[in-house]
């Protein structure tokens, strides 16, 4: 009866997952969603211009842009059509999972901050990442795993970098067990497939766009950079285990203190140097922290991931899993970093979580799930005020025919007709004395302000 209960109460929190979403996806874009929105454009209008627009401001791939075209051509051209494609990606990670029959499984996947807030938004990284798990988790057979990996890959280049490695360690690792190479083996299929699919991806976008990889002038920011290796591996770690919190109690209880010493040693004088090289911040959430909370998450956090990389490690059934996270980890951490990258172990993380061996009592794991509740509410509130707002500026400023510095909400406004980074009117989250305010806009969560954002005229 248990086993029937829990697949109910996963079934029912995938359905709220999607529901969840349903509720405010269909809310003006923030950040980058624009481009994506430029890139379906193209394959509705096929003007050369919103392709122009789409390779100058996105390194990933259009092919996320292709697919959510279709649902633009058939249902309309609003913010959830263009965002639908993510939502099915998060929803295609909790479906795989299953499975396992794990309600908490589910819910740490479905409640992850990062899982729930791109879930909501028109980027490419859910989808790949969807389609990833299901490739990994659902399919026995190694041509249509490596088939869905590469499809993976082409949303998302990042996917390639956990797909074939893992797989190829797999076979590896079955080599190792039955002492013969087997060229039939549905890992080396399967890693062989999708590496097969990611090329001939690779020479089409070529072929079709003239771009090898990603545009050329990208390709200077995304270049190899090894002396920040450390820093960058430091703030994977920190990150993803921060998020993953609830493994704190175990391992005070469980791990000898020479290993908490020597993990405290290591994580904290990093933590100290650390700096941000990319995007690996809190959002909304670092004016809320501050500095001196950010440093102690940094420092729990990076020891939160050696010694749960310890207990992964000795785990056999997963420790090809453990190794593919290190590996993918590792080489990103030669790049330049950014948060959103690590959805692509967030679904195995916590899946090495709850099937391994640690003790987590019901009392943690249920307040574990009530904060990041909480979080995914905050933040789903943030999104939609924020991006109101930012709307707010430009369509007062098409309304009074004003062109304004929008540069502090650009990235949510995307290419507005009404921006000039050489105006005179400038958009500013706080007015200085000699500034003559022309408007504002605040950005409220359940009645309190946030932030505002005010619109000035500097005084000569």
């Amino acid at each position: 009866m248990t086993e029937i209960y829990n697949k109910r109460f996963i079934h029912l929190i995938i359905l709220t997952f999607l529901f969840g979403h349903l509720l405010y996806i269909d809310t003006p874009f923030v950040n980058l969603e624009w481009v994506y929105k430029a890139g379906t454009q193209y394959y509705t209008t096929w003007d050369p211009a919103f392709l122009d627009i789409y390779l100058s401001n996105q390194a990933n791939p259009i092919t996320y842009s292709f697919f959510s075209s279709i649902f633009v051509y058939l249902f309309g051209d609003n913010y959830i059509n263009y965002r639908l494609l993510s939502l099915f990606g998060g929803c295609l990670i909790l479906m795989s999972y299953i499975k396992y029959n794990s309600p908490f499984l589910v819910l740490m996947i479905a409640l992850n901050p990062l899982v729930w807030i791109y879930s909501g938004r028109a980027y490419s990284e859910l989808l790949s990442v969807g389609l990833l798990v299901l490739a990994i988790e659902l399919h026995k057979s190694g041509y249509i795993k490596g088939i869905i990996g590469g499809i993976s890959a082409s949303v998302k280049y990042h996917s390639i970098l956990f797909a074939a490695p893992y797989w190829g360690l797999k076979w590896l690792d079955s080599i190792f067990i039955k002492k013969e190479i087997d060229f039939k083996n549905t890992y080396f299929i399967s890693a062989l497939f999708s590496t097969l699919v990611f090329i001939i991806f690779l020479i089409s976008y070529f072929y079709l766009y003239d771009i090898w990889i990603v545009p050329d002038k990208y390709k200077d920011t995304l270049a190899l950079k090894p002396t920040a290796f450390l820093n960058n591996f430091f703030s994977y770690g920190f990150y993803l285990s921060a998020l993953f919190f609830v493994t704190i109690p175990h391992l005070l209880r469980n791990t000898s203190l020479k290993t908490h010493l020597i993990a405290l040693s290591i994580s904290l004088p990093l933590a100290i140097i650390n700096q941000d090289n990319g995007e690996m911040n809190f959002g909304s959430l670092d004016q809320i922290l501050g500095s001196q909370v950010i440093l102690l998450v940094k420092i729990i956090g990076f020891w939160n991931f050696l010694l749960c990389l310890d207990i992964f490690m000795r785990n056999k059934k997963y420790r090809v899993l453990a190794l593919t996270i290190i590996f993918y980890i590792a080489v990103l951490s030669a790049t330049r970093p950014a948060q959103r990258y690590l959805l692509f172990v967030i679904p195995f993380w916590a899946l090495l979580i709850s099937q391994s061996d640690m003790k987590l009592h019901s009392l943690f794991k249920w307040g574990y799930i009530s904060i990041l509740l909480c979080l995914v509410i905050f933040t789903s509130l943030y999104q939609v005020s924020n991006a109101k707002a930012s709307e707010d500026v430009v369509n007062w400023s098409e309304e009074n025919n004003l062109t304004i510095n929008t540069n502090w909400i650009y990235p949510h406004v995307g290419d507005s007709p009404m921006h000039s980074w050489d105006s005179n009117l400038s958009v500013q989250i706080e007015s200085k004395e000699n500034d003559e305010v022309l408007f504002k806009s605040p950005v409220m969560i359940l009645g309190y302000e946030i932030r505002k954002y005010v619109v000035v005229r500097r005084k000569e």
